[in-house]
């Protein structure tokens, strides 16, 4: 796989990280924490927002009706909250939110679960995206490799949390770089 892949995605694109340390395992990246870092970057931003604070309420307050109004109760609320969302990824979360109330009814993990898969999906569809514009500007024979790079990554991924901050390592002296060796790449 090339080592230049990451020139495909635009300077902002919040994937093109990801791509660049996908490409350059040698040089010390962690790609799974990398790749919740971009997911989980635009999904903290959302819970953090107005909407994300009724959403959250929504799904966190206790119903003790045993009749099921405390559900339709719910459901109200977030059919509320789907029709003022924010972004894309506000009602994919809200839709996601719908169906878990459906099927299992509300509970104490009922915001955890939903962002947890909210987060797969929007890993998922990521991966897809970055590949898309890899595929548009080099092709697919290097767009495949990538693709199955990023997918095992998201597999080994922890989405139950937001990863720490990144730990700056101290700048290497000009004599400590050439004394590091590099892993060199078949080409």
């Amino acid at each position: 796989m090339r080592d230049d892949l990451h020139h495909c995605l635009p300077q902002t694109h919040r994937w093109r990280r990801v791509v660049r340390v996908a490409c350059a395992p040698g040089l010390g990246g962690d790609l799974s924490d990398e790749l919740a870092r971009s997911v989980w970057e635009p999904t903290r931003d959302l819970l953090a927002s107005q909407w994300g604070v009724a959403f959250a309420a929504a799904l966190s307050t206790e119903h003790q009706d045993l009749f099921g109004v405390g559900v339709e109760q719910i459901q109200a609320k977030l059919a509320a909250l789907e029709d003022c969302c924010t972004s894309p990824l506000a009602r994919r979360m809200s839709e996601i939110a719908m169906a878990e109330v459906t099927i299992n009814g509300p509970g104490p993990g009922t915001l955890d679960t939903v962002v947890r898969a909210t987060l797969e999906i929007a890993a998922q569809d990521g991966i897809e995206g970055a590949v898309a514009w890899v595929a548009d500007q080099r092709g697919e024979k290097h767009a495949r490799p990538l693709r199955v790079v990023l997918t095992q990554a998201l597999a080994q991924c922890n989405l139950g949390a937001p990863p720490p901050p990144k730990k700056r390592r101290p700048k290497l002296s000009v004599s400590d770089g050439l004394e590091m060796p590099l892993a060199l790449k078949g080409v």
